[in-house]
């Protein structure tokens, strides 16, 4: 289970631009997966995530 966070950029206007970024954290593992995009650009460019874990 995991939290859904969004990113994203508005005009001043307030409107959304293209650009969508997303971040999801499981309690107790940290972030699994982050993405970063450009304004200018709907997919994004830097993708992290999170490939294994383990537990102690």
């Amino acid at each position: 289970m995991c939290i859904n966070s969004e990113r994203y950029a508005k005009s001043p206007e307030g409107l959304q631009f293209s650009g969508l970024d997303y971040f999801y954290y499981a309690e107790g593992v940290g972030l699994i997966y982050d993405t970063s995009s450009f304004v200018s650009e709907s997919t994004p460019s830097i993708i992290k995530r999170l490939d294994s874990y383990s537990i102690p």
